[in-house]
């Protein structure tokens, strides 16, 4: 147990700026508001439409989305979904609150594992603002990874309160193992929380040097962060369709490669609006990756690892998985948009680790030290929000615009080929979806 003395003394920051932040993390859905109104229904949706309408909501909730089970995901998305009354636009929002609150659970997180101010701030923006998101977050379907990286925040900052605090008893246990659940069921690399979390906890007591009885007592911590996770692998692996049910004839070098290539380009690609792509880029923007992570660990401290090691155990669990299922697109997708969201969230904190030991170098120079708060909150939210207007632009003609042209609007549309992302379902199953759930 820790003395309060020890605990976190919670700052005006913690009271007003992490809140602030997680709010101004919807900025980017303000300013390109009329961009976001125009998404329509895309893709993946039609089909989760279909099949709410073929085999009823509840069926559809318990049953798998290709190599997902994700219950909670079905139970959020479709209930807005119907709920709304079709309104495509009301899941965009939802999607957005969604990631304002994981944005603020990071915040949290990191200054619980001793961040500074404007570290955690740095950290906040890279993550909640990036343009390089805009799949993410202006799809409504993504909300299945939403949902999952934020309930896997939610567990891990619970966890390291925890043992930096009062320690565990039954009522926080049970809180613990509810989270990890809610993440392992929202998505499938939600899976990988309990093994992230167990990860961290293994790192906290061979850091602390406790002797064998400390590892013993945290058995229920481990017990309960890993058998959600277990669970929904178990059955992602008997009953879901996938590459993974293919693995054996495939064999494990095409996921190992694309794994790699995911794990070096990301989010550098993105994030800097990278022009160039093939194996030099990668070799590049890898070294950087790399360097950046080693630097940050090297100058974190004990109780900064404590969250670093999960979130890197996240990043390279969820390269591994998705090599496994998307290998076969080809390497060129490793750096699609709506994989960017991970990768961003789980390397923004080691650059924050960058910034706290920037600004504590410099000490009591306060002119120096500005310039350095300046530069790194300054450059970050140049990169992050810039794109924003012109990205939106072309992705609201492509996966709003055009569709509700055709859709809504042309009296005779093409019989096939015109359903937005899904041009094997016929226009007049689309027509059908559209007059039952009013979707507009």
């Amino acid at each position: 147990m820790t003395p309060t003395s020890q605990r976190p003394v919670r700052s005006g920051f913690d009271r007003w700026g992490i809140p602030i932040l997680a709010v101004g993390s919807l900025l980017p859905l303000f300013w390109c508001l009329p961009d976001f109104r125009a998404l329509f229904w895309f893709g993946d949706e039609w089909d989760q439409l279909d099949q709410i309408s073929t085999h009823g909501f509840a069926h559809w909730t318990l049953g798998f989305f290709g190599e997902n089970f994700a219950p909670i995901f079905k139970l959020v998305w479709g209930s807005v979904a119907l709920g709304s009354g079709g309104s495509y636009f009301a899941l965009i929002v939802t999607v957005w609150l969604a990631h304002a609150v994981t944005v603020g659970l990071l915040g949290r997180w990191l200054r619980i594992a001793g961040f500074g101010c404007v570290g955690t701030a740095v950290a906040m923006i890279g993550f909640g603002f990036a343009a390089a998101n805009v799949e993410t977050l202006g799809w409504a379907v993504q909300l299945i990874t939403v949902l999952g990286m934020l309930f896997f925040l939610a567990a891990g900052q619970w966890q390291q309160a925890r043992e930096q605090g009062e320690g565990w008893n039954p009522r926080s246990l049970l809180v613990l193992g509810l989270l990890t659940a809610l993440s392992s069921f929202s998505f499938v690399r939600g899976a990988l929380t309990g093994l992230a979390l167990t990860a961290a906890t293994i790192w906290s007591l061979w850091a602390k040097r406790r002797g064998p009885g400390a590892w013993i007592a945290r058995w229920k911590v481990a017990l309960v962060c890993l058998l959600p996770g277990l669970l929904s692998a178990g059955l992602i692996a008997k009953f879901a369709g996938g590459n993974h049910q293919h693995l054996a004839a495939a064999g494990w070098a095409p996921p190992l490669e694309y794994a790699t290539w995911y794990f070096l380009l990301n989010p550098l690609h993105r994030f800097l609006d990278v022009s160039t792509w093939g194996p030099h880029t990668t070799l590049v923007l890898g070294a950087g990756k790399i360097a950046l992570l080693y630097a940050g660990w090297r100058l974190a401290t004990p109780t900064q690892r404590a969250l670093l090691v999960p979130l890197l155990v996240f990043d390279l669990g969820n390269a591994l998985l998705l090599g496994l299922g998307r290998h076969h697109t080809g390497l060129l997708t490793t750096t699609t948009s709506r994989y960017q969201y991970v990768s961003l969230l789980a390397t923004v904190p080691f650059v924050a680790v960058l910034v706290d030991a920037a600004l504590a170098r410099v000490g009591s120079r306060r002119p120096l030290a500005a310039l350095i708060m300046a530069g790194a909150t300054g450059g970050v939210s140049w990169l992050a929000l810039s794109p924003w207007p012109a990205t939106m632009k072309s992705w609201a003609d492509w996966r709003g615009r055009q569709g509700r042209q055709t859709l809504l609007v042309e009296l005779n549309p093409p019989a096939t080929g015109a359903v937005p992302g899904i041009d094997f379902m016929p226009t007049t199953k689309a027509k059908e979806l559209i007059e039952r759930y009013r979707l507009h």
